[in-house]
């Protein structure tokens, strides 16, 4: 094994992945943008299954490490909470540290010292479901899980120390909650449209006009 509890094979797959990129940068900026999605369909797989199976094993266990040092008490966690953190470090890398907020009440102190709160006994008895219904929410409250929000659902629910007596319900009473986000049109461009459809409409409506009258003139001649 190596550093961390990668293993050799995993340390060439990295290395692998690296190369992987390189490659890609290189095309990317030599190639268009039509010759590239042209010749995607038809480049041959730089790597095998198992070398992507390793790839993402290297990333699981990055993301691992890196939530223990974004959280100091993740081993006292429960092992969803723990997947959760995970999850979080997985899908937004070092832009979790905007979160502050959530930040601040996964490590606060509170968690570990007040009252009916000692996270030794997270999976045992004693969790504090209003405590972690506040740190739901501020992810709740958070543009990505707006944003992303059949994915945030299953992470955030994680979060809730009852998760492993009913996932199902965990998730029911995240999505009751988070909102999907409104996308917002504008109104200049909503009235453009409507105005060319006008115009389009109108026009075709003059045309049919001069050819019904033209049509009756032929007629009487």
């Amino acid at each position: 094994m190596g550093a961390g509890g990668v293993s050799g094979s995993e340390d060439r797959a990295s290395a692998d992945w690296c190369g992987l990129q390189s490659r890609f940068n290189e095309r990317k900026n030599s190639w268009s943008g039509r010759r590239f999605r042209k010749a995607i369909k038809t480049l041959k797989p730089d790597i095998t299954e198992e070398d992507s199976t390793l790839l993402l094993r290297v990333a699981a266990i990055q993301a691992i490490y890196n939530a223990k040092a974004y959280c100091r008490n993740f081993e006292r966690l429960t092992g969803p909470q723990q997947m959760a953190m995970s999850q979080l470090v997985y899908q937004m890398g070092v832009n979790l540290a905007e979160f502050s907020q959530f930040l601040a009440l996964v490590n606060s102190n509170s968690v570990a010292n007040a009252g009916g709160l000692e996270l030794t006994s997270l999976e045992r008895s004693g969790p504090d479901a209003e405590y972690w219904a506040g740190v739901q929410k501020s992810l709740i409250e958070s543009q990505w899980a707006r944003l992303y929000r059949t994915r945030a659902i299953s992470v955030i629910a994680m979060l809730d120390p009852r998760y492993e007596d009913g996932p199902a319900a965990a998730e029911h009473r995240v999505g009751v909650i988070l909102r999907p986000a409104v996308v917002h049109r504008h109104r200049s461009r909503v009235l453009a449209t409507t105005r060319q459809v006008s115009a389009k409409s109108g026009g075709h409506g003059k045309s049919a006009h001069k050819t019904g009258v033209r049509g009756r003139v032929k007629r009487r001649a």
